[in-house]
This record gives structure tokens, sequence and C-alpha cells, in this order.
């Protein structure tokens, strides 16, 4: 009996071993378990970070590459400004050049009558110069004309009144011959 009775004891130990052994592999299975699972949402967690991460950065990339695209079209747009402006400096430079040019071809044109007019001043100047002396040359002429007229007159005046003297010195003379004549008679 009394053998029988460890026999059950060493039985009933076993079998509280074995439960105890049981138990233990599930608790650790359990354990495993939980770890397993604290593992896969660990590893979610992280590729949810990564994730997050890899997003927030080709935000970031995008966000990059639009300002760069803003800071390009700026600088496009500060560059056309400048070609404008550019443009319309060369354009008020090139209106200045043909007024400044306009300007000194209406002086000189300007210029041009002047001297005209002076040229044309200096042949009235020099034909009415021309006129006097023609006027004076011909006074000139007149005068002298005169004076030969003049001096013709008195020379046929001086003949006619030698030719009157000499006619009556001829009378006298032929008085005096035919006195003398008729006294002799």
């Amino acid at each position: 009996m009394i053998h029988r009775n460890n026999n059950n004891n060493n039985n009933n130990n076993n079998n509280n071993n074995n439960n105890n052994n049981n138990n233990n592999n599930n608790n650790n299975n359990n354990n495993n378990n939980n770890n397993n699972n604290n593992n896969n949402n660990n590893n979610n967690n992280n590729n949810n970070n990564n994730n997050n991460n890899n997003n927030n950065n080709n935000n970031n990339n995008n966000n990059n590459n639009n300002n760069n695209n803003n800071n390009n079209n700026n600088n496009n747009n500060n560059n056309n400004n400048n070609n404008n402006n550019n443009n319309n400096n060369n354009n008020n430079n090139n209106n200045n050049n043909n007024n400044n040019n306009n300007n000194n071809n209406n002086n000189n044109n300007n210029n041009n009558n002047n001297n005209n007019n002076n040229n044309n001043n200096n042949n009235n100047n020099n034909n009415n110069n021309n006129n006097n002396n023609n006027n004076n040359n011909n006074n000139n002429n007149n005068n002298n004309n005169n004076n030969n007229n003049n001096n013709n007159n008195n020379n046929n005046n001086n003949n006619n009144n030698n030719n009157n003297n000499n006619n009556n010195n001829n009378n006298n003379n032929n008085n005096n011959n035919n006195n003398n004549n008729n006294a002799s008679i």
C-alpha cells in the first residue's frame, strides 16, 4: 500500500510537472507571440515612420522644386524687364539722335538759306554798284559829250567869227580898193 501511494504520488507529481511545463510552454509561447506582435507593431511603426519621412522628403523636394521654379520665373521676369528697359532706353536714345539730326539738318538748312540770302544780297549790291558805275560812266560820257559839243560850238563860233572878220576885212579891202580905183579915175 505504501508503494502504491508512492506511485500515485509520483504520478501526480509527474502530472503536475507536466502541467507546469505545459503552462510554462504556453506562457513562453504567449510571450513569444506577444514579442512577435510587438516586433511586428514596431516594424509597422518604423515602416510608417519611414513612409512619412519619405513623404516629407518628397514634399520638401517638391517645395524646393517649386521654389526653384518660382526663382527661375522671377529671374526670367527680371531679365525680360531689364531687356525691355534696355530696349526703351535704346529707343529713347535713337529718338534723341534722330531729333538731334533733324535739328542739325534744320540748322544746316537755315545756314544755307542765310548764306543764299547773303549771296543774293551781295549780288544785288554788286548789281547796284555796277548800275551806279554804269550810270556814272554814262554821266561822264554825257558830260564829255556836252563838253565836246560846247567846244565844237565854241570852235564853230570862233570860226564863224573869224570868217565874219575875214569877210569884213575883205569887204573893207574891196571898198578901199574901189575907193582907190575911183579916186584914180
